[in-house]
């Protein structure tokens, strides 16, 4: 920096070592008392540079050396001197969590510089550095300030590793902002930069930051392998400084992933590297995240008292932002020890501060808090208004993210607890139209995007030389899920060759994220478009009832309680009911969870849990239901999982002898589909691309005997093909796609379930089509019709639904999907398909066309068990 071209003489740096062996108060009344013309610029310079001696090793120990460096500058009256010394103290005071005065002396160098006319590099590194400190002190907006300009300066100077350095600043603040997509693309352009000028530090930094940025989306699994390199960075550096936040990193992931033994002793090692490096922000940032584990564990006692020690040590160095991060914790807690006044008092501490501080993801958390401890008082209309707020902080949050729809869907999943508290508070103040609207603003909003705000192709604007590095990534995968493929359906599998497989699999797909990640980044058309998609009205959803014969059933599933609204089309409109089915969240799961396992393992003892369910589930609205011919179900929770076609009344008649069903994310999503006529031209299908499925194959044949030759096209075995489909499936509008294959449904990376299709060349028999390609085509077919194995399974993400193979038809653009909930026989399929199609082609809905196939097993004594006909379902527009 500045001044750099002072060398100190002999007697200078005898007079700095002197100074430097006396305590600080000494040293500085000395400097006051000496004469003018011993304080000069070189005596500052000796003392910064034994100060620079300390600053990467022990912070604590170059403090007082730069603050009597900057006591002789100003004595000197040299600002070319003062100006980096002045930078300097800012750093040591924000290493030792000296926030405050660590943000004075940056004030001062910079204004000092901006005298001075520096070169632009010098200023960066203060910009950059304050954006930092104002960042803990609750400045967002003067970070972000700081950031944007350390960025500009840098890159009018050609400062790559400056420009590193200020994107790891902006994609700290845009964390602490709730925008974690946003964050991490500044982080994956800074670490870009930093790799190609081997700064091994930065590195490991910002792969540090990119691990807490997926663990702010509790995707453990994405952040694991980057924890695990920013640890193994800092131990090859001899960073022990920095060690801790990637050992919290990892502490954090062996949490979410139920690893408690790892968690407890990763967590502690972290503390004991704190406290040896003698950092109070260190130490309570590893206390938060114990205070975190234990709570998790059930251990609230133990969770309050690691809380309240950590927060302790930020109270001294003014770190605002972690000591109210530490206290909605400790709020949380106490709400969990049953002290809701304390939890509700230190709530509106935290919130109040949030707020100054335009702090929205703090905001979400303290409201919450605070509206949980005045539902349990009985304080319904104050936990109304706090739930608003927590709302609110969570729509703009949602805007706010980056990246493209899923990412808007996995952010607004963890926050689905707010929607669901303001049904319960809602309906407990008889506000039914407010708690069934609000219902409706929790769920299928990725869709509701993507219907109503349109879509761009993301290969559409890459660079040669990024479609190239995608394909590369997207050939290894291919050939990764082929080998795998074939190494489960061999006769003998090798389940160690599998396991290698799998995880040379999730590697490549880290990989394919952290592309997508810099994509998002670096072409920003790419991103979900910003503005709130239009939710339904109560006027909107009567549109939807063409006739009395329909009705909505819509669930809300909540901890204590779950939700039934039924609406049916009156003389004035939509008539809405609302039910409360007083369970529990886990009774509820465990009974739905054992009636599927009796369907799917064909237990013939099903139909004492089938009625059960239609009596807790439907029987409420009984009246709503009466002559109700087709019925759309809007699930919430495992409920996606229920087949409820295959629930009894108490007069032994399946659902379906009775009533159509369909499943939709939402009736906004469904609104959104618009008034479009289903007319289905053609048939494109394909089967048995591994040549496996003779079954497969019949079915095809068939079902293209009722389209007729001039109206079908099938492609059979190898003619099965990736290419095929493609071609053939993505180009045509108003037909039908029928995929007679396997399908695999993954449980860990629903997006990466699969369904297997022809290679069409010889390195394979077949590839994956896996869902998260699926979901970036731009499909024309208002049906898909997939007749494998497993389809409709996904992982719940509450507001979205079962996100797998079926949901990603629907992002693709087709309007509805026809999917399996369980392995389902070859046999009875096949008979289910063919009935399907002929009732299809002579004119009915997917959802009625799939009842008359289904009524048509019932009655079938050989497959009258719902396990060979209830387990396909209609999702989407019907």
């Amino acid at each position: 920096m500045y001044a750099q071209g002072v060398v100190p003489s002999v007697e200078e740096k005898s007079l700095a070592e002197a100074l430097a062996a006396l305590p600080l108060d000494q040293a500085l009344r000395q400097i006051h008392e000496a004469p003018v013309s011993q304080m000069t610029p070189g005596a500052a310079i000796a003392l910064r540079d034994l100060g620079n001696t300390y600053i990467d090793t022990k912070p604590p120990l170059s403090l007082p050396l730069y603050v009597e460096a900057q006591a002789i500058a100003v004595r000197s009256g040299d600002d070319a001197v003062r100006a980096p010394i002045d930078y300097n103290v800012g750093t040591a005071n924000r290493l030792a969590g000296n926030l405050d005065a660590a943000r004075a002396a940056f004030d001062e160098a910079l204004e000092l510089y901006t005298k001075l006319h520096p070169k632009l590099p010098d200023v960066a590194k203060i910009h950059s550095a304050r954006s930092v400190v104002r960042m803990y002190l609750g400045d967002t907006e003067g970070a972000i300030a700081d950031g944007e300009t350390a960025y500009k300066e840098n890159q009018q100077a050609g400062d790559e590793v400056g420009m590193a350095r200020a994107l790891n600043s902006l994609g700290n603040t845009e964390m602490v902002l709730g925008r974690f997509g946003r964050a991490r693309q500044r982080f994956e352009e800074g670490l870009i930069l930093a790799r190609k000028h081997n700064q091994r530090q930065g590195e490991a930094y910002l792969l540090n930051n990119i691990a807490d940025s997926y663990l702010q989306e509790d995707n453990a699994e994405l952040a694991l392998p980057y924890a695990l390199q920013a640890i193994k960075i800092k131990e090859e550096l001899g960073n022990r400084e920095d060690l801790y936040s990637s050992l919290v990193n990892l502490a954090r992931v062996y949490d979410s992933s139920g690893r408690n033994k790892e968690a407890i002793e990763t967590i502690t090692r972290a503390y004991a590297v704190a406290k040896e490096v003698n950092k109070p922000d260190a130490m309570a940032r590893s206390l938060a995240e114990w205070g975190a584990i234990e709570e998790h564990n059930g251990h609230y006692d133990a969770a309050l008292k690691l809380l309240q020690e950590g927060i302790a040590f930020t109270l001294p160095i003014s770190d605002h932002l972690h000591e109210n991060e530490m206290l909605v914790q400790i709020a949380e807690a106490e709400f969990d020890l049953g002290r809701y006044d304390d939890a509700a008092r230190d709530g509106q501490q935290v919130l109040d501060f949030a707020r100054r501080a335009s702090l929205p993801k703090m905001i979400e958390a303290a409201a919450l808090v605070i509206a949980r401890a005045q539902m349990n008082a009985g304080n319904y209309d104050g936990a109304h208004t706090s739930l608003q707020t927590a709302i609110a902080a969570v729509e703009q949050m949602r805007d706010d993210t980056a990246g493209g729809t899923l990412a808007a869907s996995e952010f607004f999943s963890h926050h689905a607890e707010d929607y669901q508290a303001m049904v319960e508070v809602d309906v407990k103040q008889q506000r039914w139209q407010e708690a069934f609207l609000t219902s409706e603003q929790e769920k299928g909003r990725a869709l509701l995007d993507l219907l109503s705000q349109g879509r761009i192709s993301f290969g559409s604007v890459l660079t040669a030389e990024e479609r190239k590095e995608e394909a590369a990534l997207r050939r290894k995968l291919t050939q990764l899920g082929g080998q795998r493929t074939s190494a489960a359906l061999a006769a003998k599998p090798d389940a160690h060759r599998i396991a290698e497989l799998d995880t040379q699999l999730q590697a490549t797909r880290t990989a394919m994220t952290s592309f997508r990640e810099r994509m998002f980044a670096a072409h920003p058309q790419l991103e979900r478009r910003q503005g709130r998609a239009s939710l339904i009205s109560m006027e909107q959803a009567a549109e939807l009832m063409p006739s009395a014969s329909t009705a909505v059933i819509e669930f809300e599933m909540t901890p204590h309680a779950t939700y039934l609204f039924t609406l049916t089309r009156g003389k004035s409109g939509a008539e809405l009911h609302t039910y409360v089915i007083d369970i529990t969240l886990s009774a509820l799961t465990a009974r739905i969870r054992r009636f599927a396992t009796s369907l799917q393992t064909r237990d013939p003892g099903f139909a004492a849990s089938s009625r059960s369910l239609y009596q807790l589930l439907l029987a409420p609205a009984a009246h709503d239901l009466a002559g109700k011919s087709s019925l759309v179900i809007v699930p919430s929770g495992d409920l996606w999982r229920l087949p409820f076609q295959a629930l009894q009344r108490n007069d032994g008649k399946f659902l379906v002898e009775t009533a159509s069903v369909s499943y939709a994310p939402s009736l906004s999503v469904l609104r959104a589909y618009g008034k479009t006529s289903r007319r289905l031209s053609s048939l494109v299908a394909f089967g048995d691309p591994a040549e496996d499925l003779p079954e497969a194959a019949q079915e095809v044949k068939a079902v293209s005997r009722i389209y007729g030759k001039t109206h079908a096209s099938s492609f059979l075995r190898k003619e099965a093909s990736l290419e095929n489909f493609r071609t053939a499936a993505l180009t045509e509008d108003d037909h039908e796609v029928l995929l007679a294959t396997h399908g695999v449904y993954d449980d860990r990376t629903p997006m990466s379930s699969y369904l297997l299709l022809a290679s069409g060349d010889t390195s394979a028999r077949t590839v994956p089509l896996e869902a998260s390609q699926i979901a970036d085509m731009q499909l024309k077919s208002p049906l898909v019709v997939l007749s494998a194995c497993e389809t409709a399974k996904g992982k719940y993400q509450a507001g979205e639904g079962l996100i797998g193979l079926g949901w990603s038809f629907l992002a693709a653009g087709s309007q509805s999907a026809v999917a399996s909930l369980w392995r389902v026989d070859s046999a009875s399929t096949t008979e289910l398909m063919i009935a399907f199609h002929r009732a299809l082609r002579q004119g009915s809905s997917p959802a009625v066309a799939l009842q008359h196939a289904g009524r048509m097993l019932v009655r079938d004594p050989k497959y009258h068990h719902p396990f060979y006909w209830a387990g396909f379902v209609v999702l989407g527009n019907n």
